[in-house]
């Protein structure tokens, strides 16, 4: 999982018989890319959701969601290496769409993406569809192969496709094979064009992190944006601003902390924070993080299921609850450090988190919707509960 400047995606799209997985194996084969097979993925997609192929040009919630979580276990398996993605289907946009989501959750927003639209003239696409239906006809006799045999007889139903989907918007269209490959070429070392000059390191070691999502979270060393992340952090800082929270002069912890973007944010607002997380890596970045901003936050490895050893003024527990092991058991060991509490949580949680701070003597102060919703847990509140007098 080598993390190498600047990351390189090429997306291959055009029209049927245009050469598309031939000038494909070459990037592979010349400039050692790895080769996604769009058409290997639709199959999957067909296959999980019983639909018939043509179905996947409608942009149902469905499909969508197969596409990105696909694409994204195939580029977390080859992260990071160079990738070429070819196949007719990519100029869908809800398919393309997908892809690039998962390319920047996988690679991050440094990857150099360049996207073709492969159209020779007719008479050249005909010569192709010849050459192809050759080649197939020759591995299915001579090697007796199966697969190429279906694929032929399949071609040969279909005929040749003269219906050409349209490029995308942004799409470099090309008649020549060798323009593609000229690209690759010329790029090869090649440095995005934003990437930030003197945090190379910093932004390596993130990547090679160890963690599932390296770029969740939002980045920032000296007022400079490292890493955009792809959850509007700042929107919940923003939320949580609003419900005018102090966090002058508090001892805080902010559980779940990632990369230490919440347990910073509170360091700036006065606060003596504590990031913890149960991924080394994650608090191995933040540590880095901090140093790279002269930062005096503390980070630990700690599981809050076990309790946190010290007491707090102020927790945050932001958009974490969802994923711990023993809910109960997180939730009393909240409520035996703090005196305030700050959750991000998921409707499928809310009641019980409530009905369980009832219990330990808190009352729910002030509550905000989250901009963040998901299929899992529903539409997410933020909630600032503190305990009451005694």
């Amino acid at each position: 999982m080598q993390y190498i400047h600047s990351p390189k995606a090429v997306v291959i799209a055009g029209a049927p018989a245009s050469g598309k997985s031939t000038v494909a194996r070459t990037v592979c084969d010349q400039f050692d890319y790895a080769f996604l097979r769009l058409d290997s993925i639709n199959a999957q997609v067909v296959a999980t959701l019983g639909i018939d192929v043509e179905e996947l040009r409608q942009p149902l919630p469905a499909v969508c969601r197969e596409y990105k979580a696909l694409f994204l276990a195939e580029l977390r398996r080859l992260r990071y290496r160079n990738i070429v993605l070819e196949g007719c289907r990519i100029s869908h946009p809800h398919i393309f769409q997908a892809f690039h989501s998962a390319l920047l959750d996988s690679y991050g927003e440094y990857v150099m993406l360049k996207c073709f639209y492969l159209n020779p003239d007719l008479e050249t696409r005909k010569k192709l569809y010849l050459l192809r239906q050759a080649q197939l006809a020759k591995k299915a006799v001579k090697d007796k192969n199966k697969n190429a045999l279906n694929l032929l007889a399949g071609e040969q139903k279909k005929g040749f496709c003269d219906f050409l989907e349209p490029p995308l918007r942004g799409f470099e269209v090309v008649e020549e094979q060798d323009s593609i490959i000229a690209y690759v070429a010329a790029t090869v070392g090649a440095k995005h064009p934003n990437l930030p000059s003197g945090h190379e390191t910093l932004l390596q070691d993130i990547a090679e992190s160890g963690t599932f999502n390296p770029f969740y979270q939002r980045v920032e060393v000296g007022g400079e944006l490292l890493v955009t992340g792809f959850t509007d952090s700042v929107k919940t800082w923003n939320n949580l601003l609003r419900l005018g929270i102090d966090f002058d002069s508090k001892k805080t912890c902010d559980i779940g902390c990632m990369h230490g973007y919440f347990t910073f944010k509170m360091e700036e607002a006065g606060a003596e924070p504590l990031g913890i997380d149960i991924a080394e890596g994650a608090i191995r970045c933040a540590r880095l993080i901090a140093e790279a901003r002269g930062s005096h936050a503390r980070f630990a490895v700690l599981d809050s299921a076990e309790g946190f050893g010290e007491e707090f003024d102020v927790i945050l527990a932001l958009n974490v609850l969802h994923r711990v092991a023993d809910f109960p058991a997180v939730c009393r060991n909240l409520f035996s450090a703090a005196r305030e509490l700050v959750v991000e949580i998921g409707e499928t949680q809310l009641k019980e988190f409530i009905s369980l701070g009832r219990e330990h003597g808190f009352r729910v102060c002030q509550s905000s919707k989250s901009h963040r919703c998901s299929d899992v847990v529903g539409q997410r509140t933020i909630l600032h509960l503190a305990r009451e007098a005694r």
